[in-house]
């Protein structure tokens, strides 16, 4: 496992559109 700091861009940005995905999936089932 790598460290925080160790994230490339490529992970960075494909955390930040699982968590999008994820928020639009939450408020689609509200």
């Amino acid at each position: 496992m790598t460290s925080k700091s160790d994230k490339t861009p490529t992970e960075i940005l494909s955390e930040k559109i699982a968590a999008a995905l994820l928020s639009r999936i939450v408020v689609k089932h509200r």
